[in-house]
């Protein structure tokens, strides 16, 4: 299980980290060209140039022993696999919303990136980086590929608990926590 909730987080941290890319490209006005699936390295280029030009791609990677496959269209739209041998998990991200649910049980959550969010994090939290992914995933595999838009749409059979207004109270208790030191 922590296996499993070390991929969501690195894809979403991922997603969130990917928001500014497209302004460093064109400040250097140079992309690098790489053999698509040769290194673990690809899955990071892969998905920048996958999030900049807004190009379907599909990703089959596996991080800590657990196999993912990711569908990346254009910085709003991820949706990834995870599968381990103790079942398979879903998630969804989608414009500022991220949703996580289990295919079998029909239950998930959803949490919304928001700017207080974001802003709330602790210090020191670094979004996951070319490095990181690089050390953890094995076996990548990303190329261009053609689904459709329904891949992205949030299950209707899927009774998901919000946890956005959770995270704004843990992110006010830490704050006032740390107020009364």
């Amino acid at each position: 299980m922590k296996k499993l909730l070390f991929v969501l987080l690195v894809v979403s941290l991922l997603v969130l980290s990917a928001c500014g890319g497209e302004k460093a490209v064109k400040e250097t006005g140079q992309v690098t060209e790489e053999k698509k699936g040769e290194t673990p390295m690809s899955l990071v280029t892969d998905m920048a140039k996958a999030f900049m030009l807004n190009v379907p791609y599909k990703c089959e990677y596996n991080i800590e022993g657990v196999n993912s496959v990711s569908y990346i269209k254009g910085e709003t739209r991820i949706r990834t696999t995870t599968t381990t041998p103790q079942g398979s998990n879903e998630a969804l991200v989608r414009d500022d919303m991220m949703y996580n649910w289990n295919p079998d049980t029909k239950e998930g959550f959803k949490l919304k990136f928001d700017k207080e969010i974001k802003e709330g994090m602790p210090e020191g939290t670094k979004p996951v980086g070319a490095a990181a992914l690089k050390e953890q995933a094995v076996n990548v595999k990303c190329d261009p590929a053609k689904f459709s838009d329904e891949m992205f749409e949030v299950p209707t059979d899927v009774e998901f608990q919000d946890m956005t207004e959770l995270m704004k109270q843990a992110q006010e208790l830490a704050k006032q926590f740390e107020d009364m030191k």
